[in-house]
């Protein structure tokens, strides 16, 4: 079996496993917003849960929030570079990956 069949069958492969796992993530997935809001009713329930009163609960939300806004101004600050770069290593990293199993698998047949 030529390596070119071999190497069209594993990406053939490869891309609908990605299809499939896209359509399963955009289908159950819910918005980013819908967990924020989960996730600070849950906060909420929990902390009334352990006996603090909806004030202190309330203000404790409030404080910790604001804390968070350095940290979510340094992530709005990302440059396009920075997203390039990850996005280049990430790229690099996986070739090694798939390169590494192709390997492995062209070294069976």
């Amino acid at each position: 079996m030529p390596v070119t069949s071999v190497l069209d069958r594993m990406l053939d492969i490869l891309r609908r496993l990605g299809e499939r796992l896209s359509d399963l993530s955009e289908k159950h997935i819910p918005d980013p917003y819908v967990i924020a809001i989960v996730l600070t009713f849950a906060a909420v329930a929990a902390a009334l849960a352990t006996g603090a009163g909806t004030q202190e609960t309330m203000r404790a939300w409030n404080g910790g929030v604001w804390t968070l806004l350095p940290f979510m101004a340094s992530i709005a600050n990302l440059r396009a570079r920075d997203i390039i770069g990850y996005t280049t290593v990430a790229i690099l990293a996986g070739l090694v990956i798939v390169g590494g199993w192709l390997t492995l698998f062209l070294a069976v047949l």
